[in-house]
C-alpha cells in the first residue's frame, strides 16, 4: 500500500473514484509529535489485517483549510474513512491503540455504504 497526500483541490476526486477501495484520511499538521508515527503504524495494519481494503492518504489541515472546516477538524491526529462520499465518512479521535483501531476498521469497512452515514468514534 501506498501512502499520499491530498488537498482541497483533489480530496473530492478521490473520494469519489470510481473502482476505488475506501479512502482513508489522517488529517494532521506540522506541528503534531503524535502525528509522526501514525502513518507507519497505519501502513502496517493495512498491510497485515486489510490488504486492499483502503486507501491510505494524508492532509495537512494548516495547508488546507477548507477541508479542515468542512469536515470539522478541530484536532490532530485525527482520521476519517470515506466510503464513497463525503456524506459516507467515519471517524476516529484519540490514541492510536492498535488493537482499537483494527477493531474500528474492521467494522467500518465491513459495514455496507448507507446514504448519509456519519459516525464518530473517540476513546479516551
Amino acid at each position: 500500500m501506498d501512502l499520499f497526500e491530498v488537498s482541497d483541490k483533489d480530496l473530492q476526486r478521490q473520494i469519489t473514484a470510481p473502482g476505488e477501495p475506501p479512502l482513508l484520511v489522517v488529517f494532521t499538521n506540522g506541528q503534531c509529535a503524535p502525528c509522526d508515527g501514525v502513518e507507519i503504524s497505519l501502513l502496517s495494519l493495512a498491510e497485515q489485517d486489510f490488504k486492499n481494503k483502503f486507501r491510505l492518504a494524508t492532509m495537512d489541515v494548516d495547508a488546507n483549510p477548507n477541508s479542515r472546516e468542512q469536515f470539522g477538524i478541530l484536532s490532530v491526529p485525527n482520521l476519517v474513512l470515506f466510503k464513497g462520499s463525503a456524506d459516507q465518512r467515519s471517524g476516529w479521535i484519540g490514541p492510536w491503540v492498535p488493537g482499537k483501531l483494527k477493531k474500528f476498521l474492521q467494522k467500518q469497512l465491513q459495514t455496507p455504504s448507507k446514504s448519509a452515514s456519519i459516525s464518530l468514534q473517540a476513546y479516551p
